[in-house]
């Protein structure tokens, strides 16, 4: 049974003139392809999840969404090999290295020595940076009365400040988190607190902090904020415990700005250290 009779049809779902694209041929090949890599690929890696998943879309055909994207990509003019590596493309490593294969299959190369140069080329990587300091991403952990609602706007956040973030909506677990990350040595690079917080008040997170025996928590950099204006006792108290105050209309710039400082000084250790080496 070929691809094309595979594939479940429905009238709000079947394409006019042809499911994938017009070269019902060119496809199966592809298609072929795709399926002698998959056993090459979970060979060489614990994502068995990807070859499955992979695996049902051959055999079971694309979710509609899915088919309306290639039927628009091929409308476009899109190549078939274009629309299958797209569809193999995302965010998982392994994903685009058979994409990666197929393209070059595509060119004349046979596919065991693109699949092995590949794999090489990647461990070659992988050795490198391990080898060789780099550029940690900044971690801010963020705590706020509105993490419910920031939450949805965490990709934007993230790529306006240039960090990673992660959103507590209360004070009372944030030490424990913290406990946990320092045994994992995933600290966070600062902590931002709302100062009116349930459970806990940013000043008193503050002080929990300062007051921990870990050094490596007691020590992390502090900044605390408020929807409202900040009495001058509170900054006083801030002041003595080594929290920095910005203004939640300007909290995004902010941090934008301490992590673009943390970015260049941790360059600039990386770079002192590839010299002493």
């Amino acid at each position: 049974m070929s691809f094309k009779e595979k594939m479940p049809k429905s009238p709000e779902t079947e394409f006019e003139d042809s499911y994938l694209i017009e070269d019902i041929k060119e496809t199966a090949e592809i298609l072929q392809l795709i399926k002698r890599v998959l056993p090459m690929y979970a060979q060489q890696t614990s994502r068995v999840e990807f070859a499955e998943r992979l695996r049902l879309v051959l055999e079971t055909g694309m979710k509609e969404n899915l088919r309306n994207s290639v039927k628009e990509a091929r409308n476009r003019g899109v190549s078939p090999k274009a629309i299958v590596a797209t569809i193999l493309r995302g965010n998982i490593a392994g994903e685009r290295l058979v994409a990666e294969c197929i393209f070059r299959h595509s060119k004349g190369e046979s596919i065991s020595e693109v699949f092995q140069s590949t794999i090489e080329s990647r461990e070659r990587k992988t050795k490198k940076r391990e080898v060789e300091p780099t550029t940690k991403k900044f971690k801010i952990l963020w705590v706020d009365s509105m993490a419910d609602y920031l939450e949805h706007l965490r990709e934007q956040l993230e790529k306006q400040v240039g960090a990673r973030i992660k959103f507590l909506k209360k004070g009372g677990k944030v030490l424990q988190i913290l406990e946990k990350a320092a045994e994992k040595d995933t600290l966070p690079d600062i902590v931002i607190s709302d100062i009116y917080i349930e459970e806990i008040s940013g000043l008193g997170l503050a002080k929990d902090i300062r007051n921990h025996p870990d050094q490596r928590i007691n020590s992390l950099s502090i900044y605390l904020f408020s929807v409202g204006s900040l009495t001058e006792e509170e900054r006083n108290k801030a002041s003595e415990l080594g929290a920095a105050i910005v203004e939640r209309v300007n909290i995004t710039e902010e941090l934008k700005r301490i992590c673009e400082t943390h970015k260049a000084e941790n360059e600039k250790t990386v770079g002192q250290s590839k010299a002493t080496t």
